[in-house]
């Protein structure tokens, strides 16, 4: 289902790739990072906040990795990132190796988070919560349909990623249904960023 071709991470379900090969991770920065203001909101965080940051489509983990990169960074040692993420299919330790060894930078951090997931590419199902940085980073991945495993979250997010394939491809979780439950689960002003340009999808965000 899920194996690499022509140098690209590839979902033969959804007849999609994962990202970018050319610059995937300036991409990916550039869309849900740079889209959602993260660097700036970051460093206005005060002294023991904490910022919540939700995701359609955790993938390969390279959002997460450049998120957290950022976070460390940018925001006071004191204070706390919960990245909360949904996948349906997680891809293989072999095939998130070879997909995020694309990242030179990352190299450090994609080889912790496989050692954190070792269990959990193992099982591809269930609710996991991972913790990094003594604490400070807290990963919770809800493996399965969105359309059901949203129900199950708890809390509010400040940013959303919505990195699910196309929605041509995938157009079960692009539902008017399914912004709704995640506008639920977000904070006053929360911001909502995603590679899809399409009409349907800006409207539905906006009905939601």
């Amino acid at each position: 289902m899920i194996h690499i071709q022509n140098g690209k991470v590839f979902n033969s379900e959804f007849q999609d790739i994962y990202f970018s090969q050319e610059d995937g991770e300036s991409e990916s920065d550039y869309v849900f990072l740079k889209g959602n203001h993260l660097e700036q909101r970051f460093q206005a965080l005060q002294s023991y906040e904490s910022f919540s940051v939700g995701e359609l489509g955790f993938g390969t983990g390279l959002n997460f990795l450049l998120t957290r990169r950022l976070f460390l960074k940018e925001a006071h040692p004191s204070t706390r990132l919960e990245y909360i993420s949904f996948e349906i299919d997680l891809p293989s330790p072999p095939l998130c190796r070879k997909s995020n060894s694309l990242f030179p930078s990352l190299k450090n951090d994609a080889i912790l988070l496989r050692r954190k997931l070792r269990g959990v590419l193992q099982r591809n199902t269930g609710t996991h919560t991972i913790l990094f940085d003594s604490g400070r980073i807290k990963l919770t991945l809800f493996l399965g349909d969105v359309r059901t495993e949203i129900f199950r979250m708890q809390g509010n997010c400040h940013a959303w990623y919505l990195d699910g394939f196309a929605p041509s491809k995938n157009p079960q979780m692009w539902q008017v249904s399914i912004f709704r439950e995640l506008a639920n689960r977000s904070h006053p002003g929360a911001t909502f960023s995603s590679f899809s340009a399409a009409g349907g999808v800006r409207q539905s965000l906006k009905e939601s």
